[in-house]
């Protein structure tokens, strides 16, 4: 499992597809059914997002 920190929806979606991209260059796919996207509440956050 890995774990990936990002600041914005728009680094998510950037990273996401360059990792896609990085994993098809070895043979690879990255199985979006099990790429999760959390939001992680803390003092700085306190929005309500799946």
């Amino acid at each position: 499992m890995m774990e990936l920190h990002c600041v914005s929806l728009k680094q998510k979606k950037n990273l996401q597809r360059r990792l896609q991209e990085r994993f098809v260059s070895f043979g690879l796919e990255l199985n979006l059914e099990k790429t999760k996207n959390v939001y992680c509440k803390d003092d700085d956050r306190k929005g309500n997002h799946e």
